[in-house]
């Protein structure tokens, strides 16, 4: 996924912090052991949010060796099956994403990509084996959704229907849930949480992918184009654009928001509460303004993390 599911630290009380990072390096720490050192970079922000929502109040935190940290010991969320489920699914979203990249990377990137789906191949099965449901849905979906983007359409509507196939994808989580009512209620979180996802990825990315001449159904919807001296990276979508891109995400938002009110409170539930409600909004922000590259730089001034 793309990194923009993290909650804003600043507003986390000292435990959630705690929990988050721990939910994080647990997820890590799975991944390692039922796939493999490799299959460690798969870990990410956005698989987090599943494991809290799937970790029960009576999970545990142990400490374990972070090979990012020269071995020292790190707080860790251990056991689960939400745990053992999210570590599967990252690293089959990390195949479709490898073989996004022999599609339409670079050389080096394509060749990259081909030697490591060749040595992990028995991982990745056995990822698809321990959770098939999500497997069989990510297959489907992201696969139309590779359709859309290689078909050259220039309909209003592209946006919209690339943005729901990403959105079903995230909404395979849901089957996580404890119990039906449940699930209906997380395939909404999920739903909509993927969906603001994927548009603000097209947002992001507008500007490289408008100089590349690649897909992007931000571009084709509101008919973007680059102003001679644009840097790329960091040029601004046109006012009237980007706030219907801003409103658009704050809606998925909102009506994710509107689910999540709807779960028992626990112990996890302040922090996905802050990632739906602030982290991922910040993120937003960030990117629509063209400001969250300058605060990358910032916070590693700073020595922030």
């Amino acid at each position: 996924m793309y990194g923009y599911i993290r909650p804003l630290k600043p507003e986390l009380r000292i435990r959630e912090f705690e929990l988050y990072n721990a939910a994080y390096c647990g997820l890590c720490h799975a991944l390692g052991r039922e796939y493999g050192l490799l299959a460690r970079f798969a870990v990410s922000y956005d698989c987090t949010l599943p494991v809290l929502m799937s970790s029960p109040a009576e999970a545990t935190l142990c400490k374990k060796r972070c090979p990012a940290r020269f071995g020292r010991k790190k707080s860790c969320l251990c056991g689960g099956r939400g745990l053992d489920m999210t570590a599967a699914a990252a690293v089959i979203l990390a195949r479709h994403k490898l073989l996004d990249t022999v599609s339409d990377g670079g050389f080096f990137k394509r060749l990259s990509a081909r030697v490591i789906l060749g040595i992990s191949g028995r991982k990745f099965r056995r990822a698809a084996s321990r959770w098939p449901e999500f497997a069989e849905n990510a297959e489907k979906h992201l696969s139309e959704l590779s359709r859309i983007e290689s078909s050259g359409d220039v309909s209003p509507d592209v946006l919209d229907r690339a943005a729901d196939c990403f959105a079903r994808v995230a909404a395979g989580f849901a089957q996580m849930a404890p119990d039906e009512p449940a699930g209906r209620i997380w395939h909404e979180v999920f739903y909509h949480i993927g969906r603001a996802v994927y548009i603000l990825d097209a947002a992001d990315d507008w500007g490289t992918d408008v100089r590349n001449g690649n897909f992007n159904p931000a571009v084709i919807r509101y008919g973007l184009e680059l102003a001679p001296g644009d840097d790329p990276k960091n040029a601004l979508i046109p006012g009237d654009a980007r706030k219907k891109i801003s409103e658009t995400i704050e809606n998925s938002l909102s009506l994710a928001a509107a689910a999540f009110e709807l779960l028992p409170s626990g112990e996890f539930s302040g922090i996905v509460g802050n990632i739906i409600y602030l982290g991922i909004p910040n993120m937003a922000g960030a990117v629509l303004n063209r400001t969250m590259h300058a605060n990358k730089t910032r916070g590693k001034k700073n020595g922030s993390l």
